[in-house]
């Protein structure tokens, strides 16, 4: 029974081997035909240039137009917060305009009393 098990052991690990063997056959017949093709083609320096160029210049004008609309979004929200700042002080300056007219109405009623 235990030599079974020691048996299925070896097989799985003779099974993993050959799994990892031909991966990296694969993988390097890949990265050959990869090699083959560019040696086929040949690099075209200066239109892989010009792609990256144009790359640059148009992520350039992402960032520049996330950071445009990045800072319109904080003034928006400055002004938001400014305008609610302004809400609650008036807000608080009519509360203690009640407080103070209702406390000299406490004290005209208690004069006239």
């Amino acid at each position: 029974w235990r030599r079974e098990e020691d048996g299925d052991e070896e097989e799985e690990k003779e099974r993993a081997t050959v799994v990892e063997e031909t991966k990296e056959k694969s993988d390097s017949a890949e990265e050959e035909a990869e090699l083959d093709l560019v040696e086929e083609t040949g690099p075209d320096e200066e239109e892989d240039e010009r792609k990256i160029r144009e790359d640059e210049e148009r992520l350039q004008k992402e960032i520049e137009e996330k950071q445009r609309i990045e800072e319109e979004e904080k003034k928006q929200r400055d002004m938001e917060e400014k305008l609610k700042r302004e809400e609650e002080e008036r807000q608080r300056k009519e509360e203690e305009e009640r407080h103070q007219r209702e406390k000299e109405e406490r004290l005209k009623q208690e004069e006239e009393e």
